[in-house]
């Protein structure tokens, strides 16, 4: 059985293939103006739902470098604070053993230990943008309250020793996750740095020492009517106490290290994700030249539809007017 094609057939297949070509030209117009290759999920569902994963992944490691920035910032004035809580120490040290002390001159670096006394009390009240470094979670407020003051002359041994330092703040310490699985401490309370204490009361763990009793006792000891001085246990606190300083210098010195390290990887994993994005939505060089040609040849085959199409319409206008 033979079918008859009519010129209404042929005039509707050249306008389909006219829209179809339309259609495809305003798609590759489109991946060339944007960049990208893929456009929506129906282009390629298989490469879109990779590129969601690699996004996620992607949002991920710009929140894990915004949680290192975040750990610097509260490092790094823990860092600086603590370098100056050694220099402090230091000074302290060099008067305890300085061989210029004699008798009946002990009352002149009298004043200066208790100055250096109320700088370390400084600095361990140290506060950046209203959040006090070494309270814990407590940081709205100091972290230390310096309870009685120095007196003049023998020290009543009977009584409890003032001035002394008393604790204010809690056992809170800054957790933040910096990579898959990996969280660091990104804070040091003032027990630990200033009472070497690690389980949570006001106790030093074992040779540790409270800095503020080791400076007072100092002190008192210039008060000594013999005029000996203070004796080699001071040096062995004051010892003791900068090496319980040194000691959270350093472990924070090591978490900066980390963080680097941290830094440079997901930088490097960051880099590999843009490029498998840029593969998977078709945004690299390559995938865009390839859309380029691929548009150039779609406008020429477009082209020729128009030019087909209108020599069809032409006869078949012509047999309908005559």
């Amino acid at each position: 059985m033979a079918f008859r094609i009519s010129d209404s057939m042929i005039f509707q297949n050249a306008i389909q293939q006219t829209q179809l070509h339309r259609s495809e030209l305003s798609r590759l117009q489109a991946q060339v103006s944007s960049g990208k290759r893929l456009l929506s999920v129906g282009d390629d569902p298989a490469a879109a739902s990779q590129v969601l994963g690699v996004r996620r992944a992607l949002g991920r490691i710009h929140q894990f470098n915004r949680n290192i920035d975040a750990a610097r910032s509260s490092l790094e004035p823990v860092e600086s604070t603590l370098l100056a809580m050694t220099d402090v120490l230091i000074r302290l040290r060099e008067l305890a053993v300085s061989a210029d002390i004699e008798e009946g001159e002990f009352n002149k670096i009298q004043p200066e230990v208790e100055q250096l006394f109320d700088q370390v009390l400084a600095l361990a009240n140290t506060s950046v943008s209203g959040r006090h470094l070494f309270a814990g979670f407590a940081s709205d407020g100091p972290a230390f309250t310096k309870i009685g003051a120095f007196v003049a002359g023998v020290v009543d041994t009977s009584v409890p020793p003032e001035p002394y330092a008393r604790y204010d703040g809690d056992n809170g310490v800054l957790q933040i996750q910096i990579g898959e699985g990996t969280t660091i401490d990104a804070s040091v309370t003032g027990r630990e740095v200033f009472f070497g204490s690690t389980d949570g009361d006001d106790i030093p763990d074992g040779s540790n020492v409270d800095i503020f009793d080791v400076i007072r006792d100092f002190r008192n000891r210039l008060q000594d009517p013999a005029g000996q001085g203070p004796p080699a246990d001071v040096v062995g606190g004051l010892d003791a106490a900068l090496e319980q300083v040194l000691q959270v210098l350093a472990r924070s010195g090591a978490l900066s290290n980390r963080l680097d390290i941290a830094e440079s990887q997901l930088d490097s994993l960051e880099l590999t994700l843009v490029a498998e994005q840029s593969s998977l939505e078709g945004s690299s060089p390559e995938a865009q030249i390839a859309a380029t040609t691929e548009l150039l040849q779609r406008e020429l085959a477009f082209q020729t539809s128009l030019a087909v199409t209108a020599r069809i319409i032409q006869p078949s206008l012509l047999n309908f007017l005559t």
